[in-house]
C-alpha cells in the first residue's frame, strides 16, 4: 500500500518513500501489511516528514483498529487485563503492550471521545444522536469501576462504546469509522 498525501505547503519536495510494517485486523485475524509512506524533504533546513494512513498509530507496529479492540476488550473485561481473551487467539499483543497502549490513549482520552462522537453525528445526519438513542446512550456496564464521568478512563470507554454501537447504524465497519474518527482526532490537535 502505497501512501501518499497532498503536498506540504512551502518548500517541502518529495524526498522517496519509508516503510513499515503494519499487524493489522482482517477478518479478525492479523496480516501484515506493507505501508510505503511518501517522505517530504524541506530545502531549507534539511527537516523531513511522512505522510501517514488513518490506520498507523505513530507508536505502534500495530494498527488502529487492533490497538482499540485490545484497548476495549481490556476495558471491558470483568476481571482484567491479565483475564482477557483476545479475539485473535494468541496472535495479538502482549498484555504490556495493551497497558502502554491504554496509557497513551487516556492521556487524550476527551479528545479521542469528542472525535468519535462527531464522526458519528456527522454520518448520522440529518438523524439527531437523540432519536437514535432516546433515552441517551446507556453506559458501558463493566467498567463502572471508574467511578467519575470526567475519569479519563471513562471518557474514552464512552466512545469506543458509542463507536461500537453505533458503527452498524451507519452501515461502516467500525474499523473504518475508528479511521476517520482518528483522522477527526489529528485535525482537532492542529493549532
Amino acid at each position: 500500500m502505497v501512501c501518499r498525501g497532498p503536498r506540504p505547503a512551502g518548500g517541502w519536495h518529495a524526498h522517496g518513500y519509508t516503510t513499515k510494517r503494519l499487524l493489522v485486523l482482517d477478518k479478525r485475524r492479523l496480516r501484515v501489511l506493507v505501508v510505503h509512506k511518501q517522505r517530504w524533504l524541506e530545502r531549507e533546513t534539511g527537516r523531513t516528514i511522512h505522510d501517514r494512513p488513518g490506520r498507523d498509530v505513530p507508536w505502534s507496529y500495530y494498527g488502529l483498529a487492533v490497538v482499540l479492540t485490545a484497548t476495549w476488550a481490556w476495558m471491558t473485561s470483568p476481571k482484567g487485563l491479565h483475564h482477557v481473551e483476545w479475539p485473535w487467539l494468541d496472535e495479538g499483543p502482549s498484555r504490556r503492550t495493551a497497558q502502554r497502549w491504554m496509557a497513551r490513549l487516556l492521556v487524550q482520552a476527551l479528545a479521542w471521545q469528542v472525535a468519535i462522537r462527531d464522526v458519528i453525528v456527522e454520518r448520522l445526519a440529518p438523524e439527531p444522536l437523540e432519536r437514535v438513542f432516546p433515552a441517551g446512550l446507556p453506559p458501558p456496564g463493566t467498567v463502572a469501576r471508574w467511578r467519575s464521568s470526567t475519569a479519563p478512563a471513562w471518557q474514552l470507554s464512552r466512545g469506543l462504546d458509542l463507536l461500537s454501537k453505533c458503527a452498524p447504524l451507519v452501515s461502516i465497519p467500525w474499523p473504518r469509522l475508528a479511521v476517520e474518527a482518528h483522522r477527526r482526532f489529528i485535525d482537532n490537535r492542529q493549532p
